[in-house]
């Protein structure tokens, strides 16, 4: 039972902060908006998968994410120390994979020979995968221990929720521009 509302509560959220992701980019881009804009977010939704489907393998797309999102449910889950449950751990991966990333990247390997070699084209390639998949995983598990488990005051639920999906937002928009 525990699964299916982690899993439902994972599906909400990546929802919420997609819908978000859209109206701060419509309103940021102009200033009038038409009643249709407003109230349809869906076919932002529907590029942000057909982008995805353009960058990415599918199904591999769909691996990397869950078992990123898994990590990142599984951290606070397991852990209670704040640091576990909070943003940091987030914003540490957010600004230190994509330079190491650069780094893998002058040393990548064409034809892959080794499991490390194949791990590191693996994180190259998706590393805005790994990004929004811990980040939801991470977001989804703040928002499950600070309701169901009553385990995080809600202020600092409140600003580190808010943290997560900025930074998730901002992964949403680069997958977009791409």
């Amino acid at each position: 039972m525990v699964l299916i509302e982690i899993v439902l509560v994972y599906i909400i959220y990546l929802f919420i902060v997609l819908a978000g992701t859209y109206y701060v980019t419509m309103f940021n881009s102009k200033n009038v908006f038409t009643k249709e804009e407003i109230k349809n977010v869906f076919p932002y939704i529907f590029l942000f998968v057909g982008r995805v489907n353009e960058i990415y393998p599918i199904t591999v797309f769909f691996a990397v994410l869950i078992v990123s999102s898994f990590i990142g449910i599984v951290i606070p889950m397991i852990f209670k120390h704040w640091i576990a449950n909070s943003s940091l751990l987030f914003i540490i991966l957010f600004f230190a994979l994509p330079v190491i990333k650069n780094q893998m990247e002058k040393s990548q390997v064409a034809e892959p020979e080794k499991y490390s070699d194949a791990l590191a084209n693996l994180l190259i390639k998706f590393t805005e995968v790994i990004i929004l998949g811990f980040g939801a995983g991470l977001g989804t598990a703040l928002l499950y221990n600070w309701r169901a488990l009553s385990d995080i005051h809600s202020v600092f639920f409140l600003v580190n929720i808010v943290i997560i999906s900025i930074f998730i937002g901002n992964i949403i928009n680069i997958l977009i521009k791409e």
